[in-house]
Formats: C-alpha cells, structure tokens, sequence
C-alpha cells in the first residue's frame, strides 16, 4: 500500500502529464489554424493572380467572349511606325511595355483611351509605344511581331489586341497561332508579319527598344518617359502621368507665348 506521500506524487505527475498532453494539443491546433490561414492566403493570392493576368482558356485571356480589342480609339489619328499622334505635337510621351506584363495590360485596357482622348487627339502630345521583353521567349517573339505590325503603321492595334486576349506569362500561350491570330483582329495579314519577324529592320527595331530601356535606367513595366520634342525625357510614374502630361503641355504652350 503506497504512503500518502507517493498518492499525491503519482497524483501530481498524472497532472502534468495531461497538462502537457492539452498543451500539446493546443499548439497542434494552433499550427492547423495557422496552415489553414496560410493556405487560405495563397488561395487568395492565385486567384487573384489569374484575375490580373486574365487567365482563362490554354490560348490566353477569356476567349472571344469578351468585348474584344478597343481599336476605335486609334481611328483617325496619324500612326507612323511605333508612334502614334501629329509628328509636330510639342510633347513627346514614350511607354515601355512588355505584351505578356499584367500590369501593361491594366494600363492599355483601362488608362490608355483618356490619355489618346484628352492629349493625342488634340495634337498636344505624341505617345511612342517602346516594347522589350523581359518575361522570357514568348515576349521577345511577341515584341518582333509588335515591330512588324509597326512597320504596317498598326503597331498600337496589334498591342491592344494582344492585351485583350493576354494569358498567363510564360504558359505557352503566345505561340505563332496566338500571334498570327492577334495580327487579323489587328486587321493585318498574318502572313506578312510572319515573313517580317525575321528581318533586318524589324531587328534592328527590337534591339533599339531594348537598349533605350536599359540606357534610360528603367527596371519594369509598364515605365513611362515624357519631355519636350527633341528635348530631354524624363521618367514618371503611372500615376502621376495625366497631371505631368499637363504640366509639360502648359510648358509648352508658355514656351509659345
């Protein structure tokens, strides 16, 4: 027959042992509701993710259930190679953008038409689209055909048809039946582009824009650049870009003055 003395040790070491065991139990429960939370956030983050870059179908974007490119913003207005607006506008705006960039996309579908609205059309300001590649194969491929479709004048059509039906980077999407597919809701002949990918001025173009991403400093896309005809250009940042076009177009018309 145990002592009184050993009735309360072995009582006291039972204690222990469940406080120990509810303990352990309390922090499995507590790493449970943290993976949960964990898992929930990531859930989270990718659908997020598929919203921004507008997944949907293997072929990219959400098919041809959509609205479909906005090219009638373009109508009227003077093209020449990437550039788009009068030749003789005192402001100069440039964009750098890679097809594939979600963000590129936002800013084509969503902030693109009032700048064309308010500064293009009013001779104001010529905007020139500047496309490198920075997401891997299927942008460069992507920004050759860009270069092509520019050489037709149809650069800026190409770019926002490309956006409107823009996938996920670096799923596939953006192989040649992609792009040739892109070129005729551009209203261009994807057999021309084809054979113009390849040659020398479409090269010698991609390269250009290339190598001015990276003299100017830039890091990401999409970058905008702004400054007087044939003066300086300067970097700005795409929320400051409405209210920095002004200020260069009030410059210019007090230059004039």
């Amino acid at each position: 027959m145990s002592s009184r003395a050993e009735q309360k040790a072995e009582a006291r070491a039972a204690r222990e042992a469940a406080e120990r065991e509810a303990a352990q139990a309390a922090a499995r429960k507590k790493r449970l509701i943290t993976f949960g939370g964990i898992l929930a956030a990531a859930a989270a983050i990718i659908v997020a993710v598929v919203l921004v870059t507008g997944g949907g179908d293997d072929n990219g974007g959400d098919g041809k259930g959509g609205d479909g490119p906005q090219l009638a913003m373009f109508d009227g207005i003077a093209q020449e190679g990437a550039w788009l607006g009068d030749p003789n506008a005192p402001v100069v705006m440039e964009e750098y953008a890679d097809l594939q960039c979600p963000f590129c996309k936002e800013f084509a579908l969503n902030n693109l038409e009032p700048i064309i609205r308010d500064f293009v059309r009013s001779g104001e300001v010529r905007i020139r689209l500047r496309m490198i590649a920075i997401l891997g194969p299927e942008s460069e491929a992507a920004a050759r055909w860009f270069q092509a479709a520019a050489q037709e004048n149809r650069g800026w059509q190409f770019s926002e048809a490309f956006y409107a039906e823009q996938g996920i980077e670096g799923t596939g999407y953006a192989d040649e039946k992609f792009l040739r597919a892109r070129a005729e809701d551009a209203g261009l002949d994807p057999d021309k582009l084809a054979g113009a990918v390849a040659s020398g001025p479409v090269t010698s173009a991609a390269q250009a824009d290339q190598r001015a991403f990276e003299e100017a400093g830039l890091e990401g896309t999409p970058s905008f650049r702004i400054g007087p005809k044939d003066g300086k250009l300067r970097t700005v940042q795409i929320d400051q870009l409405p209210t920095e076009l002004q200020k260069e177009v009030e410059k210019s018309q007090s230059a004039g003055d």
